[in-house]
């Protein structure tokens, strides 16, 4: 039977023009690992939602924002360097990209400890500690995490998926009993941290121990460095969001506000499948150009998106009035959110950029779009609350689709 289906696949490559073969395997064990995910973090959603208070699960989402903007005081662009060097064949990046961004993940210990010592000082205790341990815990968890980079890069779509879906099982079980017992945010930071750690170590070493991961290290580090200077951008342009939501309006409205755009997010991490099959594919390919055969496949991947988005926001009423009745507040703002649907192609583009390394038009997309995101928010949030956070989104994530796609365009010419 599997035979008639690679038959029929290698036979449809004359009118997709695709290696479809590659993409029914590796999408296979992708959209396992993609949807599983989101059906977990949709139950988990749900059971946070009618467990914990509209405060403490807001000062939770604060405290997962803060550690990622701590996690890129370290080489956090190295993950995305480590897939398109072993994709291109070095294979011995992963040992040496592991002590290197413990190395450089000083500022992340620094950051906890000040951090850390500023509420101390302030008498908030749980933003304190937690952030305290987000500092000490970090620099070995961003480093364990590389494995899965490692694997993307040789296209072992299977472990990488069933490793990051243990791992996301095994952290939503803890999260549950947690909220479901005491509640309290920093015990749930503190056990997320401490779980995902010891996961994320344990399948780095089963990854050395299954490939050996000797051989060459190629360029991985000054590449690495580069996209962690744009990856500190965007990372904070990303979360920038929720930090003054909590600061400006409180842990209740970020709670809102979370829940407003999660089911679209999550709708948007299954839609990148695609994306993260061709990066791998990209990079292998030197003379690789953003031909009329992919920009079909754009147009065929945005006119599904607004199908979705438009499905969606019919079923949303229904879908928070049965699984989120806390949050009816948040439907119109996750109606407006989900119009930013289509634009998760964007990382296609940006995928084209980085697989080729073109450093200055990266450059010049994150500080451009990432910049403006930034000061949109600022400007947003503060006068418009959470409406100015859902339009600010809006307006950054069209622009965020114009300016990579220009840009990947003119690589063709």
């Amino acid at each position: 039977m599997m035979e008639k289906i690679y038959s029929l696949l290698k036979k449809s490559e004359k009118y997709t023009k695709t290696d479809m073969i590659y993409l029914f395997k590796g999408g296979f064990w992708l959209s396992l690992g993609q949807v599983s995910g989101a059906l977990i973090a949709f139950i988990l959603s749900i059971v946070l939602a009618n467990t914990l208070t509209q405060e403490d699960y807001g000062t939770y989402k604060y405290l997962l924002s803060a550690m990622e903007i701590i996690g890129t005081l370290s080489l956090s662009g190295l993950g995305i360097a480590v897939t398109q060097s072993v994709a291109s064949g070095n294979n011995g990046v992963l040992r040496l990209s592991f002590r290197e961004n413990v190395k450089w993940s000083v500022g992340m210990v620094i950051a906890g400890i000040i951090g850390g010592s500023y509420y101390i000082y302030h008498s908030n205790n749980i933003l304190g500690l937690s952030i305290l341990v987000i500092g000490l815990l970090s620099p070995v968890l961003t480093s364990a995490e590389l494995y899965g980079s490692f694997l993307s890069g040789k296209k072992d779509f299977k472990r990488s998926s069933l490793y990051w879906l243990y791992t996301n099982i095994i952290i939503s079980i803890l999260a549950i009993t947690i909220a479901s017992t005491s509640g309290s945010p920093l015990l749930m930071i503190v056990t997320y941290l401490v779980s995902n750690t010891i996961c994320n170590l344990y399948f780095y070493f089963k990854t050395i121990k299954i490939y050996g991961v000797s051989g060459t290290e190629g360029d991985v580090l000054n590449y690495g460095k580069n996209l962690t200077l744009m990856n500190i951008i965007s990372t904070v342009a990303q979360h920038i969001d929720k930090i003054l939501i909590f600061q400006i309006l409180g842990s209740a409205e970020l709670a809102i506000y979370t829940f407003a755009v999660a089911i679209p997010e999550q709708i948007k991490g299954v839609l990148k499948i695609p994306i993260k099959l061709a990066f791998p594919k990209i990079s292998e390919n030197k003379n690789y150009v953003f031909n009329s055969n992919a920009k079909k496949k754009v147009e065929i991947f945005i006119i599904s998106s607004i199908i979705i988005t438009i499905v969606y926001i019919y079923l949303s009423p229904f879908i928070y009035q049965i699984l989120f009745p806390k949050y009816l507040t948040s439907i119109t703002y996750s109606q407006v959110a989900s119009i930013t649907i289509f634009t998760a192609i964007s990382g296609f583009f940006v995928s084209i950029l980085q697989a080729k390394m073109k450093k200055k038009q990266l450059y010049i997309n994150t500080i451009t779009t990432n910049g403006i995101q930034i000061i949109s928010n600022f400007v947003f949030i503060y006068y418009a609350g959470i409406w100015g956070a859902v339009f600010s989104n809006l307006f950054n994530r069209i622009i965020s689709f114009y300016i990579p796609y220009k840009m990947a365009d003119k690589l063709e010419k």
